[in-house]
């Protein structure tokens, strides 16, 4: 994914909103503020949860840029998105939503089903 197609992507999806009013962070917000509001609009975007594909991709787009010190120091330089990611392969992707989303065990998930299972979220 070049620069133009990125930029392209971010604004298709979000119009002309920056990377941090996509993710609704201010511009001094810390890496733990930048996380808990991506996974937040991870959950409502997510094609998953009937959310938008696009915007999904957007919104993983710009918390890449602002996860990534080097690619936010370019952002905030000069507003440009670096659209080195999509080059990137299956490892690189693997290990950015393994660090974003740890490891759910079988165990995770029969304590979750606790819970569900006749939950309203179910119905």
């Amino acid at each position: 994914m070049d620069e133009d197609h990125s930029a392209q992507l971010l604004s298709e999806a979000f119009g002309d909103k920056t990377v941090y009013e996509i993710l609704g962070v201010f511009k001094e917000a810390n890496e733990e503020e930048i996380k808990k509001a991506y996974r937040k609009l991870a959950l409502k975007y997510h094609p998953d949860k009937g959310g938008d594909a696009k915007q999904f991709q957007a919104l993983s787009l710009a918390h890449s840029i602002l996860s990534d010190p080097e690619k936010r120091k370019i952002y905030d330089q000069t507003g440009e998105v670096d659209g080195e990611e999509g080059s990137q392969d299956f490892d690189f992707w693997y290990e950015y939503f393994r660090g974003l989303f740890p490891k759910i065990s079988l165990s995770d998930i029969d304590k979750f089903g606790e819970t569900y299972i006749g939950s309203s979220e179910e119905k």
